[in-house]
């Protein structure tokens, strides 16, 4: 640039000494005369002759270029010292001119790589710190640079491994846990690290003892359950643990006393028997017991006492047969005793009653002849004996059923003439008898069915109207019959079709206004009806094609300015149109090669900077050109040793922390450097004795439990230790004695089983020991007492059959056994009462004929006995009962008329007698029916008026009868076809589905169907957004640049 400004200045040196030398013979007179009006010129005029000297510009500063202007004259510009080089700070010097002083671009970051572009200016790359090692943790310090953290591997997890290598990464090994014992539950605790849990051998059984074995686990050892007690039964079982049951040791012989010992089991002693009384003979039964039979005392004369006393003996006493009665002759017979033999009081007079009076003897008393019968005339002859001749009763009355009551007469009893059929009226007449008239059932409503039926009475069924067809409404007339009024179907809506379906009535059919293009906008009012309005679709976009698409709606199709040149940013404008700007590829980076191809635009390629140096940092300043930056590899942990390798990089080596000792755990910390920790070696297991070997680590040596008792199961408890448990010597035999011993181990003697006791047969049982069966002594003779003698065996005694009843003949056969057969006293005497006293033998006593009774006159008769003749009561009154209390007499009382009939009114007099007329029960209301019960009267039956239908509602007024209104079910929902059928009201949703997978459909209670097109616009102008009815309603977006030209963009596409 200098050597510009000096060639200038030269220039012009030689212009003013050319023009000076042209004009050299100018004559002058004064410097004025001289003047060339060159400003760059001095003008003098020396002896006659001008001279121009060019005056001198220069100003000594080399930070201006001094020219001169012939014009204007002279001029000092500053110097440009600009070098266009953004990594100089360029300015000028006095004496030295332009200065390009390189800028400083270090940002003091010892994290960025500073370089200078020529272009841009200082540039700070980030330092690449990754040193391709998985176990570190790359970062950079401001101050010292890059930083290679080794990554903590604790997961802390206590029951992990943890460490990292460079080509596996990070790795978390679960520990091994088990410590080889059977009496553990192995597991491991993330924050604790293994755990050793005690494993429960608990078997929630009461009969085991439980402990665990090192090797093999749990022991459950059955308990010993003898109590070493012959007299109780020793199990145990899971609920009820160990139980001893006395046994039991009756032997079923009353003839023993049972007894147990502790050390022998059941002891079966015989009893005695002996009471001391001469008057039995002592045995023993094994049933029984002890049997003391009487001795037999009968001499087998009937005419004597026998008995037997403790001090005098058998005695035989002659007995007295004196009857004190008149009436018999005494006398003993030795076979049956006392003979009272009547003495004959007969008459031969069929009138009179023969008897005889124990004081007086024989009495003949004339008979009565009243039969008690008053439907007889009764007398007595000496011919012809007594007669009862019957009465004749009838009264010519058809309404009464005529008998005799013997008490009291002549009955006339009202006929019933109740046929149990409640569809007659039942009454009678004196005349021809019972009348059944049929009753009227027409309740003259042509809505029922009437009729009467034995069981159901009078029914009024209502009708059935329901044609079936919904599109009627049903109702019912009393006078005409069934009514079908067809139903009204129109809803005022012009927007839907009005029909009616025989099935589910009035159906309300939307019509379909879409006229299947999406270009018009489709409604239905009730005013104005269908419209298709077309809609707009210019987006106001000069940059876009608009149209519409009958089955998409609008489309606007962005305007395509690309040129198909990389090198250039093309664009539509809404003022200008398309625009196609050249596109600068100038990164203003000395690091790039900067360039522009025409098929893939522009391309800044990188220079190559690496060194191949892994211990360097390389980059690029973009005014230097490539740097080599040395790494620091200081990681500032104590436990890594720090190193750099030209080929890898970083080396952050971790320190061999290993003592050699398996008993301490060895680590390293940052913070605390390497320590070696003694481990705990404890597994809180009784069962083990715990130590550590510094090469193999923890040991747990089994504890041994060996008492060297052969009676005990020895075992181990994890908890308490060694547990010795008596072994169970109990074979389940109880018929031997079971022990154990030391020297002689366990041993099973047999017990002995015989009670000394002939009377039972001795066995021994495995299951309930010894086992002492009574014997049978039973000779099937029914006339011996069967026992047994403890020391003889069975005894077989004659049994006494006198049962000391003189009444009784007592005898015993093998075929029959004992019998006692009564003896016979009867004196054939109808006055006497014959008995027999178990002491004496038969009795006679003389009856008492008096019956207490003042309705009979009492007397009494040999042959027949007593006589108690009835007396006549009768008053000759039909509205009395005529009757006699035995206490006071003759009794008249008025007879009941009621016949339990609330429906008669019933009242008797003595000129017609009794009468039930009919009461009348109508209570002038149409919604009853009348009837009139046997039971309660007069009933008032509110009437049925369910007509079976649901569609109705059912109620009754009391002047016209039933009244059948029909149901209202419109439950104002446009959402609902309402109708009534056998349930009742129904609303079926209606069916709002189109079939048109691109709408959403939906129903407004209050407007009705809605049909709502699916969204399926995506916001972007760069797609045709469409919803395909094709794909089942899929929304489909479709680049522009797809789309037909001013086509449709839908299905078709």
């Amino acid at each position: 640039m200098n050597k510009i400004y000096l060639i200038l200045i030269l220039f012009t040196f030689v212009g003013i000494i050319l023009a000076n030398v042209e004009k050299a013979e100018v004559s002058c007179t004064c410097d004025e005369n001289c003047n060339d009006g060159n400003k760059c010129t001095l003008d003098k005029c020396n002896n006659g002759c001008c001279s121009n000297t060019p005056i001198n510009i220069n100003d000594n500063d080399e930070c201006t270029v001094d020219t001169c202007n012939p014009k204007t004259g002279i001029s000092h510009t500053p110097v440009n010292c600009d070098d266009g080089n953004s990594c100089t700070a360029d300015s000028c010097l006095c004496g030295k001119g332009c200065q390009h002083v390189p800028i400083a671009c270090d940002d003091n970051n010892a994290c960025t790589v500073d370089s200078c572009s020529n272009s841009t200016g200082c540039c700070h790359t980030p330092l690449s710190c990754d040193d391709n090692n998985p176990c570190t943790v790359d970062s950079c310090s401001n101050s010292t640079g890059c930083c290679h953290t080794p990554i903590n591997v604790d997961d802390h997890n206590a029951c992990t491994e943890d460490k990292c290598t460079q080509s596996g990464g990070v790795t978390h090994t679960p520990i091994a846990c088990d410590d080889k014992n059977a009496c553990t539950v192995d597991s491991c605790s993330n924050s604790t690290g293994c755990c050793h849990t005690p494993l429960s051998c608990d078997d929630n059984n009461a009969c085991t003892v439980d402990s665990c074995s090192n090797s093999t686990g749990c022991v459950h050892t059955p308990i010993n359950v003898d109590d070493h007690n012959a007299c109780t039964e020793d199990k145990c079982t899971q609920s009820g643990g160990v139980t001893h049951t006395p046994i039991a040791c009756d032997d079923k012989n009353a003839c023993t006393a049972d007894s147990c010992s502790n050390s022998t089991g059941c002891c079966h002693t015989p009893i005695t028997c002996d009471d001391n009384n001469a008057c039995t003979v002592d045995s023993c039964s094994n049933s029984t017991g002890c049997c003391h039979t009487p001795i037999n005392v009968d001499d087998n004369n009937a005419c004597t006492e026998d008995k037997c006393t403790q001090s005098g003996g058998v005695t035989h006493t002659p007995i007295a047969c004196d009857d004190k009665n008149a009436c018999t002759v005494d006398s003993c017979s030795n076979s049956t005793g006392c003979v009272h033999t009547p003495l004959a009081c007969d008459d031969k007079n069929p009138c009179t009653v023969d008897s005889c009076s124990n004081s007086t003897g024989c009495c003949h008393t004339p008979i009565n002849v009243d039969d008690n019968n008053a439907c007889t005339e009764d007398k007595c002859t000496q011919s012809g004996g007594v007669t009862h001749t019957p009465i004749n009763c009838d009264d010519n009355n058809k309404c009464t059923v005529d008998s005799c009551s013997n008490s009291t007469g002549c009955c006339h009893t009202p006929m019933s003439c109740d046929d149990n059929n409640p569809c007659t009226v039942d009454s009678c007449s004196n005349s021809t008898g019972c009348v059944h008239t049929p009753i009227n059932v027409d309740d003259n409503n042509a809505c029922t069915e009437d009729k009467c039926t034995q069981n159901g009475g009078v029914t009024h069924t209502p009708i059935a109207c329901d044609d079936k067809n919904a599109c009627t409404v049903d109702s019912c007339s009393n006078s005409t019959g069934c009514c079908h009024t067809p139903l009204k179907c129109d809803d005022n809506n012009a927007c839907t079709v009005d029909s009616c379906s025989n099935s589910t009535g009035c159906v309300h059919t939307p019509i379909n206004v879409d006229d299947n293009n999406a270009c018009t906008e489709d409604k239905c009012t009730q005013s104005g009806g269908v419209t298709h309005t077309p809609i707009s679709c210019d987006d106001k976009n000069p940059c876009t094609i608009d149209s519409c698409s009958n089955s998409t709606g609008c489309v606007h199709t962005p305007m395509s300015c690309d040129d198909r040149n990389p090198c250039t940013s093309d664009f539509c404008s809404w003022e200008k149109g398309c625009q196609h700007v050249a596109l600068s590829c100038n990164d203003f980076n000395a690091c790039t090669m900067d360039s522009c191809s025409n098929s893939t635009g522009c391309t800044h390629t990188p220079i190559a900077c690496d060194d191949k140096n892994a211990c360097t940092v390389d980059s690029c300043s973009n005014s230097t050109g490539c740097v080599h930056t040395p790494l620091t590899c200081d990681d500032n942990n104590p436990c890594t040793v720090d190193s750099c390798s030209n080929s890898t990089g970083c080396c952050h080596t971790p320190i061999n922390v290993d003592d050699h000792n398996a008993c301490t755990e060895d680590k390293c910390t940052q913070s605390g450097g390497v320590t070696h920790t003694p481990i705990a070696c404890d597994d809180k297991n009784a069962c083990t004795v715990d130590s550590c070997s510094n090469s193999t680590g923890c040991c747990h040596t089994p504890l041994s439990c060996d008492d060297n008792n052969a009676c005990t199961v020895d075992s181990c408890s994890n908890s308490t230790g060694c547990v010795h448990t008596p072994i169970n010597v109990d074979d389940n035999n109880a018929c031997t004695e079971d022990k154990c011993t030391q020297n002689g181990g366990v041993t099973h003697t047999p017990i002995a089983c015989d009670d000394k006791n002939a009377c039972t047969v001795d066995s021994c049982s495995n299951s309930t020991g010894c086992c002492h069966t009574p014997l049978k002594c039973d000779d099937n003779n029914p006339c011996t007492v069967d026992s047994c003698s403890n020391s003889t065996g069975c005894v077989h005694t004659p049994m006494n059959v006198d049962d000391n009843n003189a009444c009784t003949e007592d005898k015993c056969t093998q075929n029959g056994g004992v019998t006692h057969t009564p003896i016979r006293c009867d004196d054939l005497n109808s006055c006497t009462a014959d008995s027999c006293s178990n002491s004496t033998g038969c009795v006679h006593t003389p009856i008492n004929c008096d019956d207490n009774n003042k309705c009979t006159a009492d007397s009494c008769s040999n042959s027949t006995g007593c006589c108690h003749t009835p007396i006549s009561c009768d008053d000759n009154n039909p509205c009395t009962v005529d009757s006699c209390s035995n206490s006071t007499g003759c009794c008249h009382t008025p007879i009941n008329v009621d016949d339990n009939n609330p429906c008669t009114e019933d009242k008797c007099t003595q000129s017609g007698g009794v009468t039930h007329t009919p009461i009348g029960c109508n209570d002038n209301n149409a919604c009853t029916v009348d009837s009139c019960s046997n039971s309660t009267g007069c009933t008032h039956t509110p009437m049925k008026c369910d007509d079976n239908n649901p569609c109705t509602i059912d109620s009754c007024s009391n002047s016209t009868g039933c009244v059948h209104t029909p149901m209202n079910c419109d439950d104002g929902n446009f959402c609902t076809l309402d109708s009534c059928c056998s349930t009742g009201c129904t609303h079926t949703p209606i069916i709002i589905d189109d079939n048109n997978p691109c709408t959403v459909d939906s129903c407004c209670n209050s407007t009705g169907v809605v049909h709502t097109p699916v969204d399926c616009n995506d916001n972007n102008v760069l797609t045709c957004d469409y919803c395909s009815i094709k794909q089942g309603g899929k929304c489909i977006h479709v680049p522009m640049t797809q789309c037909k030209t001013f086509g449709k963009c839908g299905d078709d596409l």
